[in-house]
């Protein structure tokens, strides 16, 4: 796979605050970012996929390295959110960034980058597709 030019943080940030109108819209962003990182990080155990976790205001603590069900992650992604409010998605296991660093035969490239971009596009798309909803009613 080609290597994609990722655009500086702070460009992507200020694309992406120009098009999240809502605590919706932020969670929306959450929910494709927690699947394309889910299902792009290595599975062995299923750990590292079900490590992923949400939270609100600062980067939360959590790891259980019994965890194996990446659904029971999502649902630390908060009901509702404002606008203006951080919202954080981490990984906290000891060997997530040797992961990403190749680590796994699976994922030689790593794969968070990949997934940021991925989950970016399914955004853009959905909104591009709300407006023009917009625009017809």
């Amino acid at each position: 796979m080609a290597k994609r030019n990722f655009k500086t943080t702070e460009i992507f940030s200020k694309q992406l605050a120009d098009r999240l109108e809502s605590g919706e819209d932020i969670l929306e962003l959450a929910r494709h970012l927690h699947l394309q990182l889910v299902e792009a990080t290595p599975r062995d155990t299923g750990v590292a996929r079900s490590n992923w976790f949400f939270n609100k205001g600062e980067q939360g603590q959590m790891v259980d390295t019994d965890l194996t069900d990446p659904t029971t992650s999502q649902k630390t992604l908060p009901k509702k959110m404002s606008a203006n409010g951080d919202l954080y998605l981490y990984n906290n296991l000891p060997y997530i960034l040797r992961l990403e660093n190749g680590w796994s035969m699976q994922r030689p490239n790593g794969f968070l980058k990949t997934s940021i971009y991925n989950a970016r596009q399914n955004f853009l798309s959905a909104v591009r597709a709300k407006a023009k909803i917009k625009q017809r009613v």
